[in-house]
């Protein structure tokens, strides 16, 4: 399991961004990687977008599915992902890290997995423009860097690896299966969504000190990160890479103990 966290924000704020994904079309297309075939369990789709979206707006979406952006760090991995999606241009889960030298260095996985594998289109990355730090790959699995925040009608490549109940089996399978109940569709099982257990440690949404208090030393730590944050930012709550305004008002709104 790779043990990408996604709970936080996929249950709060993100409603705004499902105008521009199909998450049908994501559950038509998912495929397993089976151990069996030389895989590692974990679930691939495509998000087809009926607009043009950022990459940011395309991570966001994948979690609020309860995946997140496919990371591809092997050959294998990448070919299979691109078997799944099909002759489709998709964002993936990668980016580079604030202030690393361009082009080509400082480039990170959402789920933490080594950077060593590549599969850069010649000439690629070239951050054109000055600005790109996210990843995208062609029609063919080959990479391209693209822009921080200008949308375009890329393809969303998701990728499902959660296992909430610790059973050993990657929960949206069980989903699909009908092993497990998901009455929202949103690719969380009904007895892991904070509706039901308001206190597991992902639906503390602004406890950012992690002790279960929404309180005064939370706005600090989240006052410290203001400002663009890319792509990897505990602090960025409503997950559109920056610290801003819209995380404090979503940090106030769960002033208080968590799960009372």
């Amino acid at each position: 399991m790779k043990h990408f966290t996604h709970i936080t924000h996929l249950v709060f704020g993100l409603f705004a961004i499902s105008t521009f994904v199909d998450v049908t079309q994501a559950q038509q297309t998912a495929v397993e990687w089976r151990v069996q075939d030389g895989g590692n369990g974990h679930w691939y789709g495509l998000i087809s977008p009926t607009g043009a979206v950022t990459w940011n707006q395309a991570r966001a979406s994948c979690e609020q599915f309860g995946g997140y952006l496919a990371t591809v760090p092997t050959a294998e991995e990448n070919a299979f992902v691109h078997s799944v999606v099909g002759q489709i241009e998709v964002y993936l889960g990668g980016f580079q890290s604030l202030g690393s030298c361009e082009p080509g260095c400082g480039w990170k996985w959402l789920t933490g997995e080594p950077w060593i594998y590549t599969n850069w289109n010649p000439g690629e990355p070239n951050n054109s423009q000055g600005n790109q730090d996210y990843l995208r790959s062609y029609a063919g699995g080959q990479w391209d860097d693209v822009w921080r925040d200008v949308p375009i009608a890329f393809g969303i490549a998701i990728e499902w690896d959660a296992d909430c109940n610790n059973d050993g089996i990657v929960d949206y399978g069980q989903i699909l299966q009908g092993q497990l109940n998901d009455s929202n569709t949103n690719g969380i099982p009904d007895i892991c969504e904070c509706g039901a257990n308001p206190t597991l440690p992902a639906c503390c949404l602004g406890d950012l000190s992690g002790d279960h208090v929404v309180d005064g030393a939370d706005i600090g730590l989240l006052l410290s990160s203001w400002g663009f944050c890319g792509a990897t930012c505990p602090h960025d709550l409503n997950n559109d890479g920056k610290v801003n305004g819209g995380d404090l008002g979503l940090l106030l709104s769960g002033w208080g103990t968590c799960g009372n």
